[in-house]
């Protein structure tokens, strides 16, 4: 039986799983608790119940609140409770479409269409610890607490499967509900197109290179914007895979200059196909992610981002493989597998060229099972993973 936060007030509960893992670990859950008076937090395991905090509010107003559970390495319990929601009216609610961003270096800002404002600065180029991650994400929702108009990014991107987690469980945490994670090629590539804003019709290709990279970034046109297709390494890999592919187009950003000798270069090993070069000034991330915020698809030139990943499901020194690499997202796949007598069902994630070990199941009994398997992601690629033994 996995663990549970109970929330009890006004005669009601509600119940939502916590981690099964060992603290440190931090869970924060949303609840509409009305009017009551008091909200109580209890931790049930399958060996013990414990009542971790009783809030009482001073105030008679229907409320939204996000409550934080937190369990320290020492297994010590406590919880925090915010205030999304009062009578109907967000909190904070003057701030509406900002956007905090959380990469994983710990550094932190808030964004707003006029400004930019630094929360946490980078507390190193070689990554931050799990700690630190945690308090940037804490020191976020003291300066824009979590209200309906903030959405909380990941970026720029890790491939790093626990750093990815320890972001996003921090954030949640804290109280966002809104948390993105987008994966670097559909800026690229959506920047790329909007900038040069090319003409094409519904089922061709085109490529992207980035800055000096012999990296294709092939996409695909659709009714509303493009599909990722694949990524082919080099001119001749692209000339083999796709030579439905006319045009390229190379995205250049002013960070990160590019000497005009290596275009040439660069643009003549992909003879004859034409190489059409987009400098874009500034951060390309910013109209990206308010785009995103405000639900729209870059005036048609959105890419809509593939799953990049594959999934390894292995017993008993057998494996099964589910490939989704050029799948869209979110993505969703079930399996059935004769497992056997297998006393465990381990499954890793791989994503580009990072593999980690994101489930394991373990049976209490030895005999044979058929089982079904079920697998979603979105874009944070942070799988959901469920097994049914049949």
């Amino acid at each position: 039986m996995p663990s549970s936060i109970l929330i009890d007030f006004d005669g009601m509960r509600k119940e939502f799983e916590a981690p099964d893992v060992p603290g440190p670990w931090q869970k924060g859950v949303e609840v509409v608790v009305g009017d009551a008076p008091i909200a109580k937090v209890t931790l049930m395991s399958e060996t013990k119940q414990e009542l971790v905090k009783t809030f009482k509010f001073r105030t008679n107003k229907r409320r939204r609140v996000v409550i934080t559970v937190t369990v320290d390495a020492n297994n010590e319990t406590d919880a925090s409770l915010l205030t999304v929601e009062a009578d109907g009216v967000a909190i904070d609610d003057a701030h509406r479409h900002e956007i905090v961003t959380l990469d994983s270096n710990a550094e932190c800002y808030l964004y707003t269409k006029t400004s930019e404002t630094v929360i946490v600065p980078r507390s190193s180029d070689n990554g931050a610890t799990l700690e630190q991650i945690d308090a940037a994400a804490v020191a976020a929702a003291a300066i824009a607490p979590p209200c309906p108009g903030r959405v909380a990014v990941m970026a720029p991107y890790t491939n790093d499967f626990t750093i990815r987690s320890r972001m996003y469980q921090a954030l949640e945490a804290v109280g966002y509900t809104k948390i993105h994670c987008p994966e670097m090629s559909s800026p690229f590539m959506t920047s790329a197109l909007h900038g040069l804003k090319p003409k094409h019709e519904i089922g061709d290709l085109v490529g992207v290179l980035y800055c000096d990279s012999n990296i294709v970034m092939v996409c695909r046109k659709t009714q509303n914007g493009y599909d990722f297709v694949d990524h082919p390494v080099g001119p001749q890999m692209l000339r083999l895979m796709y030579p439905q592919v006319k045009q390229l187009i190379g995205f250049l950003s002013s960070v990160e200059p590019v000497p005009e000798s290596k275009l040439r270069l660069l643009a003549a090993s992909f003879d004859p196909i034409p190489v059409s070069f987009v400098n874009y000034e500034g951060s390309y991330m910013l109209p990206y992610l308010w785009n995103m915020v405000e639900s729209g698809n870059m005036d048609g030139y959105l890419v809509t981002t593939a799953t990049q990943c594959s999934f390894r499901i292995c017993y008993k020194r057998k494996e099964r493989l589910i490939s989704a690499e050029t799948d869209l997202l979110p993505w969703a796949k079930t399996v059935k597998v004769n497992v056997g007598d297998a006393a465990e069902v381990t499954i890793y994630m791989k994503f580009q060229l990072e593999e980690a070990l994101v489930k394991q199941f373990k049976f209490k009994e030895k005999k044979n099972r058929k089982v079904s398997i079920s697998i979603s992601i979105d874009d944070a690629r942070l799988p959901k993973i469920e097994l049914v033994t049949l």
